[in-house]
């Protein structure tokens, strides 16, 4: 990971520290797992809607495929539309979730302008 990424990473997460933001939301479990394997991803509440959506939903649906993977063997096509379905839905909300969040705690990406978030 790029030293001036890991300096900015430091900087937001300290942010949202101050701003009372839990650390689960922060810096979720496999945002940190993705850091350490040398992702260099945003947190959640600094992305923007369509990169939180597709990051969430794809995650999402990989874990839930693994862990319906027994139950998916033995069914049809049915089943792998179904956790994809739900892999979007979550996707979808989680999106909504960390943009209003973003919005109500004022965050904004000084990098890129100063646009609100």
């Amino acid at each position: 990971m790029d030293v001036a990424f890991r300096q900015k990473l430091d900087r937001r997460l300290i942010e949202l520290r101050t701003k009372g933001v839990s650390r689960g939301l922060a810096a979720p479990l496999l945002y940190r797992l993705l850091w350490r394997l040398g992702c260099e991803i945003q947190p959640p509440l600094y992305q923007d809607f369509w990169s939180l959506f597709l990051l969430q939903g794809l995650l999402f649906a990989v874990l839930w495929g693994l862990v319906m993977l027994p139950w998916l063997l033995g069914v049809s096509m049915v089943s792998v539309i179904v956790t994809l379905c739900t892999g979007l839905a979550y996707g979808l909300f989680a999106a909504i979730y960390c943009r209003r969040r973003a919005h109500a705690l004022g965050l904004h990406d000084r990098d890129q302008g100063g646009t609100p978030a």
